[in-house]
């Protein structure tokens, strides 16, 4: 998938629909392990589906982040492929991340401040003009006894975030053109 545009910051391949390893197309019911590879900086993320039965490919690059799910029955358009407690899981691993894993832990704060998972709780601005977002998680999620994030804002415009979110939810959902 790349909606972005060539050179965009932000790409990611589209799904195939078929295990890595071994070729097998995915069915209802698969448990399957979901991997982003970065190869270059200037290429998009490349998207790996694995059955979690088969071994992991080869593959060069980086793994940006990666998440377990299960093949839906019915496969419904704009189904979550990730539940809120395992987008929020992927968020805490990614806790230091850097480069593009930067990127996607921030563009999952976002998606998960619209869904009132995390709150901003304040903000200060950094010497290169990006900003630092303290975020405290709410309802399951917070508490006093929950720590609170730091999420550095990235150097991009506006219109490659959203470009990037709308990227993001096309890769956490089971849209119809996205297996």
């Amino acid at each position: 998938m790349t909606a972005m545009g060539s050179g965009a910051p932000f790409e990611i391949t589209r799904a195939t629909g078929h295990c890595a390893s071994t070729g097998k197309e995915l069915a209802p019911g698969d448990r399957v392990r979901t991997i982003l590879f970065e190869e270059d900086p200037s290429t998009p993320l490349r998207r790996v589906d694995v059955l979690s039965s088969a071994d992991q490919p080869e593959h060069a690059g980086t793994p940006v982040a990666t998440w377990v799910w299960t093949v839906p029955e019915g496969r419904k358009t704009d189904r979550p492929l990730l539940d809120d407690d395992s987008m929020f899981d992927l968020f805490e691993r990614l806790e230091g991340a850097e480069g593009r894993q930067e990127v996607f832990r921030y563009l999952l704060a976002l998606m998960l401040m619209r869904k009132r998972i995390l709150v901003l709780e304040g903000r200060a601005e950094r010497d290169d003009g990006t900003h630092a977002f303290e975020l405290r998680g709410r309802g399951r999620f917070g508490g006093p006894d929950r720590p609170t994030w730091q999420v550095t804002e990235p150097k991009l415009d506006e219109a490659a975030i959203e470009a990037a979110l709308e990227e993001m939810s096309v890769l956490l959902t089971d849209g119809e053109d996205t297996p």
